[in-house]
């Protein structure tokens, strides 16, 4: 069984403006937020077991993210 860390704990300084409001993995790209597509894209592994988000800058955004878009995970 294969266990995934995703990363999501970083302050997006490439993103300037957008990255102070939110984490990155929250911010919105296509109407969704940026982890569930990350997640989405893992979900089919016929062998994943576990997924392990790590996050560290604005910790709350990504919490209120699965909370809202992953609930049943």
């Amino acid at each position: 069984m294969l266990d995934v860390v995703i990363l999501a704990g970083g302050k997006g300084y490439r993103l300037g403006a957008l990255g102070l409001s939110k984490q990155k993995g929250a911010l919105r790209f296509k109407g969704v937020p940026i982890l569930t597509h990350v997640i989405k894209s893992i979900l089919p592994l016929d062998t994943l077991n576990t997924i392990w988000v790590a996050t560290g800058y604005r910790g709350k955004d990504i919490q209120a993210t699965l909370e809202e878009h992953h609930a049943d995970l």
